[in-house]
C-alpha cells in the first residue's frame, strides 16, 4: 500500500551538475526526509516555465539534516526550467509517493541494475539495504551510452561488494549495456534478487534474464505523470491477470515476471 504522502514546500540546498545534461538536487524538507523509503518518488514543482510538477525518483533521504535527493536529466522544459533554480528558492512539492523496494524473503545476494536517471533510486535503495541489511551481498551494475553521462558510479561502489560499470561507445568499463554485464556475471555467480531501474528497454531485458534464471526480480517503471496520485490515470501499465494499473499509485515498483513490456 502507498505511504501517506504531504502536500508541503521545500528549500534548495544544492543544485548541481554530476555529469553532462545530469544534475543533482538537494532540498531541505524535514517531513519527507523522515517518511521517504527507496523506490519513492515525488512530483516537484519545477518554475515558472512549467506548468506541471515533474516526478522525481528520490536518491537519498537524510533523517538526521532534513533533507532528500534526487538526480534527473535535463530533456524538456521542465527539468530546464529545474536545472536554473538557485539555492534558497522555496519549490512547492508532493510526496513521498509510491511503493518501496523490498528486499525477497532469504535473499543474501542482490543486484541493483541501472542506467540514466535510474541510478538515483537504486543509490537510495544500496545505502539503505547496507545499512538496515549488512549481511546481504550487493551487486551493481551501471550502464551509459558514453563515459561523460555515468553518473554515481563512486556512490555506488560504496554500497556494494562489486560494481560493474558498461558503455555503449567503450569509453569506460565494459563495452557494452547493464544487462550485458549482469548475464556474463551470473554465468559465473548468483544473487538471490535483482531490482532495475532505468530505460524500458534494460528493464525489460533484466527481467527475460531474472526469469530464465528464476531470480525474483523487481522493477521501478518510469512514465509521464501529470498528479501522482492516481488522480489524471495518464501512467498506466498493464500487469498479466490484473488488467492495467497505475504507476503512480500501484507502482512504481512492480513485479517485473508480471509486466506486460
Amino acid at each position: 500500500m502507498p505511504l501517506k504522502k504531504h502536500y508541503t514546500t521545500a528549500v534548495i540546498i544544492s543544485n548541481e551538475p554530476i555529469s553532462e545534461r545530469y544534475f543533482c538536487m538537494t532540498v531541505e524538507c524535514k517531513i519527507l526526509a523522515t517518511d521517504a523509503a527507496p523506490g519513492q518518488f515525488i512530483m516537484i514543482e519545477c518554475g515558472k516555465d512549467a506548468f506541471l510538477k515533474r516526478p522525481m525518483g528520490i536518491s537519498d533521504a537524510n533523517d538526521a539534516t532534513g533533507t532528500i535527493s534526487f538526480i534527473y536529466q535535463i530533456c524538456g522544459t521542465g527539468t530546464r526550467a529545474l536545472a536554473e533554480q538557485k539555492i534558497g528558492r522555496e519549490l512547492k512539492i508532493i510526496g513521498p509517493l509510491g511503493n518501496k523496494f523490498l528486499v525477497h524473503k532469504n535473499a543474501q545476494s542482490l543486484a541493483l541494475v541501472g542506467g540514466g536517471t535510474g541510478i538515483g533510486p537504486l543509490l537510495f535503495c544500496a545505502k539503505k539495504f547496507y545499512t538496515d541489511y549488512p549481511n546481504i551481498a550487493l551487486y551493481g551494475f551501471i550502464g551509459a551510452r558514453t563515459k561523460n553521462i555515468l553518473c554515481g558510479i563512486d556512490e555506488m561502489r560504496g554500497f556494494t561488494k562489486e560494481t560493474h560499470i558498461t558503455t555503449d561507445d567503450d569509453s569506460y568499463g565494459q563495452k557494452g549495456v547493464a544487462t550485458d554485464a549482469l548475464f556474463s556475471f551470473l554465468e559465473k555467480k548468483s544473487v538471490d534478487q535483482i531490482i532495475s531501474c532505468g530505460p524500458t528497454t534494460m528493464m525489460k531485458k533484466t527481467a527475460e534474464i531474472a526469469t530464465q534464471r528464476a531470480i525474483p526480480c523487481h522493477v521501478s517503471l518510469e512514465e509521464y505523470m501529470a498528479c501522482g496520485f492516481g488522480a489524471c490515470l495518464g501512467c498506466p501499465c498493464e500487469i498479466k491477470n490484473e488488467g492495467y494499473k497505475m504507476i503512480c499509485l500501484d507502482g512504481p515498483v512492480f513485479d517485473a515476471e508480471k509486466v506486460v513490456w
